[in-house]
């Protein structure tokens, strides 16, 4: 997906689709009974690290590219400890 090769190091590619696959089976529509959204199931709780970035939570989140930003943003701090498909 162009999301992962725009977000990640080429290092990470199999592991971000590997994610994305299991937390949102590639719909960047999804919502889980827990409030992640998008393709990479970014949780409600880091609405405000969204709008820090400029971006509006509803819709921008549900945008590809957008939740790949955020996502790479959670990755830099944390890696894949915030994703429990990890």
């Amino acid at each position: 997906l162009d999301v992962v090769r725009r977000n990640f190091p080429s290092s990470q590619h199999a592991k971000a689709m590997d994610v994305i696959e299991c937390e949102s089976n590639f719909d960047p529509t999804a919502v889980s009974p827990s409030n992640d959204h998008g393709l990479f199931q970014i949780n409600i709780v880091h609405k405000p690290r969204v709008q820090s970035m400029g971006y509006s939570w509803d819709p921008q989140i549900y945008d590809p590219y957008i939740n790949g930003k955020v996502a790479r943003a959670l990755w830099d701090e944390s890696g894949w400890q915030p994703w429990t498909c990890a």
